[in-house]
């Protein structure tokens, strides 16, 4: 009898111990913080001698259309557009 009863206290015991662990612990958080320095840190400064492997392309004639310029983004950059001087307000140009 005393058996059973020292069984079913140990299963009791196993059931609260997966129950209590609720929320990372502080190794976990401390080396989720140690990755994302590293990340940040030390995989750009490993990687700062490599070349752009894509370089941007000139933008002396670029034509650009913002459509959804009443609200939102589209109007955000319609008016950084308008503001550096940067649009054409003929509109026998447009389509």
């Amino acid at each position: 009898m005393a058996t059973t009863s020292s069984s079913l206290d140990e299963a009791k015991k196993k059931e609260e111990g997966k129950k209590k662990k609720q929320a990372l612990g502080w190794i976990e958080w401390l080396r989720g913080w140690f990755n994302l320095t590293y990340e940040l840190l030390f995989q750009r400064i490993m990687a700062s001698h490599l070349q752009n492997p894509m370089p941007l392309p000139p933008v002396n004639d670029l034509t650009c259309i913002v459509t959804g310029s009443t609200s939102g983004i589209g109007r955000e950059i319609a008016r950084f557009v308008f503001l550096c001087k940067l649009c054409c307000l003929n509109t026998n140009l447009a389509v």
